[in-house]
């Protein structure tokens, strides 16, 4: 059988030895190089989507919840019959807690965020003070801290 002249072994060697070179080069040092160079474009220029701000602790009042859920205005008597706080560990339960805190008006009437920084919880519901409905109808987003 007459061998081709484009076919040599000695070539097709060092084109798969070339190519394993560059996929290695390419996978070890481009991908890596090119993930650290995003990453750090990302991180100078990128909006931040939860800023930081200057933020003050909130004094709020709190108790946990045992048995069924009493309705918002019994939970604000409740409230009020309960200590200022700064901070509460709520030593993993899982029961509910309620909780209530003044929000102190801003400059220029801007919106007030306030973080619940728990990495258990999964849910917040918001009433106005006084109104049994929930505050903006609607449950709050909550993204737990990491």
């Amino acid at each position: 059988m007459p061998t081709s002249s484009i076919f040599r072994p000695g070539w097709t060697k060092r084109a798969n030895a070339a190519l394993d070179a560059l996929l290695y080069g390419l996978s070890v040092y481009g991908v890596p190089a090119v993930i650290a160079v995003m990453s750090l474009i990302a991180l100078s220029t990128f909006d931040r989507q939860y800023g930081g701000g200057d933020g003050n602790p909130v004094d709020f009042r709190v108790f946990e919840q045992t048995g069924d859920a009493p309705e918002p205005a019994l939970a604000q008597a409740q409230l009020a019959d309960q200590p200022i706080v700064r901070q509460l560990d709520t030593k993993l339960s899982e029961s509910p807690f309620w909780f209530s805190f003044t929000v102190q008006p801003t400059k220029d009437r801007e919106r007030a965020d306030i973080e619940l920084p728990s990495r258990h919880a999964f849910a917040a519901s918001c009433w106005g003070a006084g109104a049994g409905n929930p505050w903006a109808a609607q449950t709050a987003k909550y993204r737990p801290v990491r």
